[in-house]
């Protein structure tokens, strides 16, 4: 796969910003944490829209509602809770979509 990065969790896109920034893998994670640290503190105000990726939308996910634990035969109140959606841009829609590295992944 030509200039693909295979990430499947955070630690690999420590690596893989170590290695594309010539940085020690400490200075990454700090880099790295940071930046989830930003997106979190903006998310807990506002939405964030970062261009050419997409927007991050927190929603309440449910209200708070009473229901019954079917094994227990309790009553159990179940606390309402938010939820972040992700809605991608058009642009990076269309480059992932455009792209026919995507072919060889399929393999």
């Amino acid at each position: 796969m030509k200039g693909f990065l295979i990430m499947k969790n955070k630690n690999e896109l420590i690596d893989a910003v170590a290695n594309r920034c010539c940085m020690k893998k400490k200075e990454a994670r700090v880099f790295v944490n940071t930046v989830f640290d930003v997106m979190t503190d903006i998310l807990m105000v506002d939405d964030l829209h970062i261009v050419n990726l997409g927007t991050f939308t927190k929603y309440r996910l449910s209200d708070k509602h009473i229901f019954r634990n079917p094994k227990k035969n309790i009553i159990v109140d179940a606390v309402p809770k938010n939820t972040v959606r992700f809605k991608i841009s058009d642009g990076f829609l269309r480059k992932l979509n455009d792209s026919n590295d995507f072919a060889e992944c399929a393999d």
